[in-house]
This record gives C-alpha cells, sequence and structure tokens, in this order.
C-alpha cells in the first residue's frame, strides 16, 4: 500500500483521510508549527478523546506511525 500525500483544503475525519492504508495506521499525531509542539494523537479505531473520527484540520502537518 502507497500513503498518497493530501492537501486538505476542508475538514475530514481522521479514519477517511487514511482510507488507502486503513489497516496499516496505527496513530496520527498533530503537531502545531507555531507552538512548537505535538497535538493530542488520533488512534486507528481509538475512542474518546483519541478517536479516529476526529477532524483533520487543513494546512496542518501530522505524522502517521504505520505497522
Amino acid at each position: 500500500m502507497e500513503l498518497h500525500r493530501i492537501f486538505l483544503n476542508y475538514f475530514i475525519f481522521g479514519r477517511d483521510s487514511l482510507l488507502s492504508v486503513q489497516d496499516l495506521w496505527r496513530y496520527c499525531v498533530p503537531f502545531d508549527e507555531f507552538r512548537q509542539q505535538y497535538g493530542t494523537i488520533i488512534m486507528n479505531g481509538g475512542t474518546g478523546e483519541y478517536s479516529d473520527n476526529r477532524m483533520l484540520l487543513p494546512y496542518h502537518g501530522y505524522w502517521v506511525y504505520m505497522t
């Protein structure tokens, strides 16, 4: 599988943006370039605060960890 570069001009759910690697990604970590710190992780199949139903924001960076 290949993870394609996605340019988001709109909000999209974490799980929907990673459909091409849905069984391979474990968690996604947002990075705030202005504060220079990481945000709360989004876990594949996660619930609550770590839910993969959270929105990814346009023009923000994310690290995607895969197995």
